[in-house]
């Protein structure tokens, strides 16, 4: 999916949040990383995003930092 300067993208995501409240950490980011470092005009772009986390806390086990991105669309 190509997205313009200036168009918005949304996916849906999902994450573990199933450990007691104690066993789990709110994060602040999350940091989307496209899979070209180039734009299709050819320039060089950074292909990550970082973008503030305001959902619900996830599991603190390095297995629950993984977030599945469904599939990214228009908005």
């Amino acid at each position: 999916m190509t997205i313009a300067d200036g168009q918005q993208a949304t996916m849906l995501l999902h994450w573990s949040g199933i450990e007691a409240p104690e066993h789990q950490v709110q994060p602040t980011a999350v940091t989307i990383t496209a899979p070209g470092t180039t734009t299709p005009r050819g320039d060089t772009s950074d292909p990550q995003i970082t973008l503030p986390w305001d959902q619900s806390p996830l599991d603190a086990s390095a297995e629950a930092h993984n977030v599945t991105v469904g599939p990214v669309i228009a908005a």
